[in-house]
């Protein structure tokens, strides 16, 4: 798949994942507290930013529009830069959402110790700039990707529409993934979409079966089934891919991941398309943190798949 022809707008919110790699030295004299060695502390983006850096990790162009904080973790965005990149920020006062996740080594396996979450509560006020900012980058895309994960974007529940019709004017399909760690996520403010993509647990809370969940909402919906795969109702076929045994580090990020390539394909979807999506998903496992695999890693796995016969 060329995905370097490919111009994507995404829309959505961003998220700062802070990653600290830590060693087990013993336990603390004063308490029973586990007692660690900073190894490694990296920033990489999350959230709607994950699947922005998946696209460019494939190779594809995109414009992100989102919010961002004034405040002192406002300078990884500032200083986000690549070719394929127009970053469309709109700034607002407030803080940006930042998750950090501490991971212990001990005897040589890694293991997740304790998640913190610093979440923006600031209610999104620039409505009509990004309404602004979709409606001229639209122009030319292929694809616009909205990524919900119910942190201020989409909390008015007519963003969604009024950027679905900005899309058909400019025939432009519309991809959706809204995304809750509490929730199956808002999938029907999102009535309209072309497509939906969305893992078990939020496909449960619509209907039990794929058929179901894509009567509710009225157009094709991908299924992500963690580590066995994912389904996808599509022209009157039915994909169904087992996915792949890697070497899982960290889920973190893989439906961010998924979304990316799904995205990317979709204009000549075809069962390698789906392929390409499961195996890019299970390589962003064997990373710890938001971390996009390479084309590199992509074309060795393959080619490590065709010596095996896998």
């Amino acid at each position: 798949m060329n995905f370097g022809e490919k111009k994507v707008v995404v829309v959505g919110d961003s998220i700062l994942d802070q990653t600290i790699v830590t060693k087990a030295v013993g336990l603390s004299l004063e308490s029973p507290t586990l007692k660690t060695e900073e190894e490694k502390v990296e920033v990489t983006f999350g959230g709607a930013a994950n699947v922005v850096n998946n696209i460019l990790s494939l190779g594809g162009e995109c414009t992100y529009v989102t919010p961002i904080r004034n405040d002192e973790y406002k300078r990884y965005f500032d200083n986000w830069d690549h070719e394929n990149l127009a970053l469309a920020a709109i700034e607002e006062d407030g803080r940006n959402t930042v998750k950090t996740r501490i991971w212990v080594d001990k005897a040589g396996e890694k293991y997740k110790y304790l998640q913190i979450n610093r979440t923006e509560t600031t209610p999104f006020r620039s409505i009509n700039s990004l309404l602004h900012q979709v409606a001229f980058h639209i122009q030319g895309a292929d694809v616009l990707v909205l990524v919900d994960y119910n942190l201020g974007v989409f909390e008015d529940s007519t963003v969604a529409s009024r950027l679905i019709s900005l899309a058909k004017a400019a025939g432009v399909p519309v991809v959706v993934s809204s995304q809750s760690s509490d929730d199956g996520g808002r999938y029907l403010r999102f009535k309209g979409a072309d497509f939906f993509c969305m893992n078990q647990r939020e496909a449960n809370e619509i209907s039990s079966t794929i058929g179901g969940v894509t009567k509710a909402l009225g157009s094709p919906v991908c299924i992500t089934l963690g580590d066995s795969g994912s389904m996808f109702r599509y022209k009157e076929a039915t994909y169904r891919h087992f996915g792949y045994e890697v070497d899982c580090r960290d889920q973190c990020g893989a439906g961010d991941a998924f979304l990316a390539s799904f995205a990317l394909g979709l204009d000549e979807f075809e069962g390698n398309t789906f392929d390409i999506c499961n195996a890019w998903a299970a390589l962003s496992t064997t990373k710890i943190g938001t971390v996009s695999p390479t084309l590199k890693e992509l074309y060795e796995f393959n080619e490590s798949k065709s010596r095996t016969g896998s």
